[in-house]
């Protein structure tokens, strides 16, 4: 659990509350005191614990996101620290290091991507076009999950 505060607004939360009530704006940013940056959402469907996620393409904003899928979209918004049941309100983790799900033959150093992956799982890049921000593996564990970094 990282407690949260807002940059902008005053409010604390905690980054692993998962509530069926909305809370706050969908798409409210918050830093939490180790510097990790997190967004708040509402799933579309269910994502387990360490799960990649992103929007929808046919939602508007924040409020249908689901695990990232290959053939949904190669840029991933964060990483769900806790799981979501479907329709749950909730923090994702957007800038910082986490642990995720990673596909085979990934290492350290990879640019990664949804591209190819099964759902909710990072796969290395096939190219440089990783959307807008830097998504690098920092360590690649024998049980399929890893350390990364949203930059």
């Amino acid at each position: 659990m990282a407690r949260l505060t807002g940059p902008y607004i005053g409010f604390t939360g905690d980054s692993t509350r998962r509530t069926t009530t909305q809370e706050f704006p969908l798409g409210t940013r918050a830093i939490a005191e180790n510097g990790k940056e997190y967004t708040y959402v509402k799933a579309g469907a269910a994502i387990a614990a360490k799960e990649a996620v992103n929007f929808q393409l046919s939602a508007l904003g924040f409020d249908d996101v689901r695990k990232s899928a290959a053939a949904v979209d190669k840029f991933v918004l964060g990483l769900a620290d806790t799981a979501f049941s479907s329709g749950d309100y909730g923090w994702v983790l957007t800038r910082g290091v986490g642990v995720t799900l990673l596909g085979s033959g990934v290492a350290a150093g990879d640019l990664l991507s949804t591209s190819g992956a099964a759902a909710g799982t990072l796969i290395k890049c096939a190219n440089t076009a990783v959307g807008n921000r830097p998504l690098v593996c920092l360590v690649a564990e024998s049980s399929g999950e890893g350390t990364v970094y949203f930059g």
